[in-house]
């Protein structure tokens, strides 16, 4: 009876050992029957359309003045008047301060006087000069007959000669007595402080009463229409910049809205530091609602093509500096070299690997490799 209970006993061990070797290679099996099974990548289409592409340059600049300036006396003195207020135009040529003018209305008024005097003198030594010439014309004649000495006639051409320089010299404190009056006079009109062009006061510097000489500035002139905005355009975009092409401006200031502008002067050298090139661009601003100091934000059109192959940006795939798009034949992924061109607006444009019409992987590209089975889903921008 023992030896049948031990006999029982190793059956049962036994058969619980083949049990779970079993079990073991069932479980091993399972994962190997799965992995035999193929994956499909889902993935949305849309169709290659044709249009109008433009290359677009995003970059920024400070909305500035045309022109600035700040207006100085050309004279020293006390400043009299101040005939303007922060925010008013001023027309070119226009009297925009007074600097006092007594000092120098004093000082044209001792040149006058000193020029009178000149001029009497003047007058005198010019008839002193035709008396002695008289003299020697006499001399002559006396000599001629003998009725003086060579002594004589030499003596009345040294007082005509005499006469002559006296005169010359008349002459010309004449006329440096004028060119004293004359600049007398023009510093007196400096007192006349005067714009140089049409604009708007933007600050006012000093008050009347306040000293000023030739270096110190009364108050800013700008011209507020139109405005400019400096932008740098890279290197390899230099080739593209031409005057007169378009921009678009936004600011903070005025969400939504676009001011348009364009290129109106270009550097005719490279910053050698940034390696850019400056280019100014004019924006018409005749309702004043830019204001200098305001950050722009600026979109360059520096091309355009009216009939290009679009895609969507995000189909487009780029790999070890390829760029790749991948279509769809038979159920598998086909993937396709491109040549990639401008974008704008979430598309780009593609020159050469693809036709018009062509459905594209629009959504799961980046999940995809050459012969990978696909399940395509609704199509983008389909009803």
């Amino acid at each position: 009876m023992k030896r049948y209970l031990w006999i029982m006993v190793i059956l049962a061990l036994a058969g619980a050992v083949i049990g779970y070797r079993e079990l073991s290679s069932g479980i091993r099996k399972k994962p190997q029957a799965r992995t035999g099974v193929t994956r499909e990548i889902p993935v949305k289409l849309a169709p290659v359309t044709r249009g109008p592409i433009a290359y677009v340059l995003s970059t920024s600049g400070d909305v500035l003045p045309l022109m600035q300036v700040d207006v100085v006396s050309r004279v020293s003195g006390y400043v009299e008047r101040i005939h303007f207020e922060i925010g008013d135009r001023v027309a070119v040529g226009q009297v925009v301060a007074a600097v006092d003018p007594k000092e120098l209305r004093h000082r044209v008024e001792e040149d006058e006087a000193a020029l009178k005097v000149a001029e009497a003198t003047l007058r005198e030594k010019e008839t002193q000069l035709l008396h002695t010439e008289k003299q020697v014309e006499r001399a002559r004649l006396l000599r001629q007959k003998d009725f003086i000495s060579s002594q004589e006639l030499d003596e009345a051409e040294t007082r005509a000669q005499t006469a002559r320089a006296q005169k010359e010299l008349a002459q010309a404190q004449l006329a440096q007595k004028g060119a004293s009056l004359a600049q007398s006079r023009y510093q007196l009109a400096l007192t006349r402080v005067v714009a140089p062009f049409s604009g708007v006061v933007i600050r006012r510097l000093v008050d009347p009463g306040a000293y000023v000489s030739s270096s110190t500035p009364i108050l800013t002139l700008a011209v507020p229409d139109p405005l400019k905005v400096v932008v740098n355009i890279p290197e390899k975009d230099v080739n593209l910049a031409r005057v007169g092409m378009s921009a678009k401006l936004e600011v903070d200031a005025f969400a939504g809205r676009v001011f348009d502008g364009r290129i109106a002067r270009l550097n005719s050298a490279l910053d050698p530091t940034s390696r850019t090139l400056m280019a100014e661009i004019h924006v018409p601003n005749g309702q004043l609602l830019l204001k200098p100091g305001m950050f722009a934000r600026v979109a360059l059109v520096l091309g355009e093509q009216k009939d290009s192959l679009l895609v969507p940006a995000e189909a487009v795939v780029e790999e070890d500096g390829k760029d790749f798009l991948y279509t769809v034949a038979d159920g598998k992924a086909v993937r396709r070299g491109v040549s990639r061109g401008w974008s704008q607006n979430s598309l780009v444009a593609i020159g050469k690997g693809i036709e018009e019409g062509e459905k594209i992987v629009v959504a799961g590209q980046q999940r995809l490799k050459p012969g990978m089975k696909v399940r395509v889903l609704e199509e983008k921008g389909s009803q």
